[in-house]
């Protein structure tokens, strides 16, 4: 090939380029790709000499020679087939040496590389950490990994709130998906059955998208309550759900330290989310703990709304639940319920508990009802735990217990204000000394 161009320039000079161009032909068809590249070149045939380049990944002599034949589309399109071969390799360092930032990002989330994607998002386009924060929540709870979801969303609060905020008109707003996910995140957590540490890292979640939401970094209870954005309204009470459903876990491990009676408290607040949670579980647990402290009215009652819930589980076709006893109260009428597929209890665990009612129904001295107490504005009758009276009167909800805080015994937390009821603060402080809702280092109040 060399001496037929050697002869050529030497003898035929007129047919040089015809002989050059059939000689880098020759060794294009062989694949040696290069050295055709520089015969096109010094004929000036830049567009030949690129696809050489291009082929064998000589990306700075393909760069060199689209420069030279002064077309910016053979040049843009070097530089797009450069990117397209780094992707195909993984070569995220690369792409990234290129300027190429965005499409290494895409490809270090493609690959599942997330640390590596949202540490350099975070670094180098904090404007795009949004996006790549939600994708890797979704993959993770496509994966059924309800708790790292959130962990991760957690971890990114900043940029989360960005989202919250963003105007409709803004690039952000498609990311306004957030509210979805966390719903749905939210809704799996709760019916997991499961409490530390998923309730906590879900309240904490929840926290900060409703603090977002609000434009505040966080939010006391009184706050959370007062909210009244479309935001709040699909997530006030799975926030409410979750802070009872962790201080719960918590004092049930110290239930010994005179937490007993806030145990009971605890798990009888939250009937009034149960349609958040496995029906039958909900009543069983509370009334267990109503049993525990002495309140055989409340567990009897409770009991027997187990036992409805657990036939109408196992034969919905020819259940009916009586709601009579509930009427006045603010737990969800057994129309609102969501059956679970499955009970929550062993058989035998049920037929314990058919047993004690059984044998508490033909007990003189025990009536089946809801607790009463007073209502601090009309001195009506109210069920005990309900955080609205018959008058209309609103109750704050007691931080600790979920129940209503009495005005005349009324204490607060003095960090984030949440109140609460002064017997149930003292026992709470006294063994965890801290604020149930904010976590801060709290006193007894006598």
């Amino acid at each position: 090939c060399v001496l037929q161009i050697r002869l050529a320039m030497t003898n035929v000079r007129d047919r040089y380029p015809s002989v050059v161009r059939d000689v880098a032909a020759r060794l294009q068809a062989i694949d040696r790709l290069e050295s055709a590249g520089d015969l096109y070149e010094s004929m000036n045939q830049y567009r030949e000499a690129v696809q050489c380049y291009v082929a064998v990944e000589s990306w700075d002599r393909a760069k060199a020679a689209a420069s030279a034949a002064g077309t910016s589309d053979l040049l843009v399109w070097v530089e797009e087939e450069h990117k397209r071969a780094l992707v195909k390799r993984q070569d995220g360092e690369s792409l990234l040496k290129q300027g190429e930032l965005t499409t290494a990002l895409d490809l270090y989330a493609r690959s599942g590389e997330w640390d590596k994607c949202l540490a350099l998002a975070e670094q180098s386009a904090p404007q795009l950490l949004p996006h790549y924060v939600l994708q890797n929540a979704k993959v993770l709870v496509k994966q059924g990994e309800m708790v790292q979801a959130a962990q991760q969303l957690v971890r990114h609060t900043r940029s989360l709130i960005s989202l919250v905020n963003a105007p409709p008109t803004s690039q952000q707003a498609p990311a306004q998906n957030i509210f979805p996910l966390v719903k749905l995140i939210t809704e799996q957590l709760l019916s997991a059955q499961e409490a530390l540490p998923s309730t906590q890292i879900l309240k904490e979640l929840l926290v900060r998208v409703l603090g977002g939401a609000s434009g505040s970094s966080s939010l006391s209870l009184a706050q959370v309550q007062a909210l009244q954005s479309p935001a709040a309204s699909e997530f006030q009470k799975h926030l409410m759900l979750a802070h009872l459903m962790t201080t719960y876990a918590l004092c049930k491990q110290r239930a010994n330290n005179g937490l007993r009676e806030v145990c009971a408290k605890q798990a009888v607040a939250m009937l009034r989310y149960c349609t958040e949670l496995p029906a039958d579980k909900a009543f069983y647990d509370a009334g267990v703990e109503c049993k525990n402290v002495g309140w055989i009215s409340m567990a009897f009652t409770l009991f027997n709304r187990y036992l409805d819930i657990a036939e109408a589980i196992e034969d919905p076709d020819n259940s009916t639940i009586d709601n009579t006893d509930f009427e006045d109260s603010d737990i969800p009428t057994p129309y609102d319920l969501n059956l679970p597929e499955r009970q929550s209890q062993s058989a035998s665990t049920k037929d314990e508990v058919k047993d004690l009612v059984l044998s508490w129904s033909v007990d003189a001295n025990i009536e089946s009802g809801l607790q009463k107490r007073q209502c601090n504005s009309c001195q009506g009758d109210m069920y005990f735990a309900s955080l609205r009276g018959p008058c209309g009167a609103q109750y704050e909800m007691c931080c600790v217990t979920g129940f209503p805080v009495s005005p005349a015994d009324r204490v607060q937390c003095s960090t984030c204000q949440s109140p609460a009821n002064r017997s149930d603060w003292n026992a709470y402080v006294l063994t965890f000394h801290q604020c149930p809702w904010c976590s801060a280092p709290q006193n007894p109040a006598y």
